[in-house]
């Protein structure tokens, strides 16, 4: 119900699609359309299909605009995040904030992006709720996925990349407005003569941390 509910509020450019290879361990790919980039794309596993719905605010649409949190040049409230997944595990609700970064961002570089991103989740999650899933009302959890590259300047790194690595979960708080939470940061190593790289992960080692 979710699911189709979101098809009809959600235009169809803005969809981030699923590879269905396995109907009950999917993955969705989210790119980063930046052309200065390292990380270039990420694959997430271990979706049922059937229960996942995967958007992207990040979208260069002409004269689609409608207001100024899709608005380039309004500063602060045009940020957004890469991607944003509802779904549902094991009979739980989630919806994941993902953000795609280079080398060790800092906080204040991604966090505008997770709040504008949530305030407009928590705006659908309303509209949900209020008229498309009366009787079965939503309260899903929120989780927030910063995937990012580590570059090693030792010269003596080896050339393969290694595989990313789930560095846990700490809060995170902009000091300017009080917005604060947990974000989980999966990383991938890559020696400085590599100039792109793309991360797969599974979902699931999120709901185990």
């Amino acid at each position: 119900m979710i699911i189709q509910s979101l098809e009809k509020i959600i235009e169809p450019q803005y969809k981030l699609s699923i590879n269905s290879h396995d109907p009950k361990n999917n993955s969705i790919i989210i790119k980063e359309t930046q052309q200065d980039a390292k990380l270039r794309k990420v694959e997430i596993n271990g979706f049922s299909s059937e229960k996942t719905y995967g958007f992207t605010l990040d979208v260069k649409v002409k004269n689609r605009v409608i207001f100024n949190c899709f608005n380039s040049g309004e500063p602060n409230i045009n940020k957004v995040c890469d991607g944003i997944i509802f779904t549902e595990i094991e009979n739980k609700d989630y919806i994941f904030f993902c953000e795609l970064k280079s080398d060790r961002p800092q906080p204040i570089s991604y966090l505008v992006q997770y709040q504008n991103s949530q305030l407009f989740v928590d705006y659908l999650i309303n509209i949900l709720n209020s008229f498309y899933l009366k009787g079965s009302k939503i309260t899903p959890n929120y989780k927030y996925l910063l995937f990012c590259t580590d570059t090693k300047q030792d010269s003596k790194a080896r050339i393969t990349t290694q595989p990313a690595r789930l560095e846990g979960v700490k809060m995170r708080r902009n000091e300017d407005n009080g917005f604060e939470i947990p974000i989980y940061t999966i990383r991938r190593q890559i020696p400085k003569n590599r100039n792109t790289t793309n991360i797969s992960f599974d979902i699931k080692k999120i709901l185990e941390t």
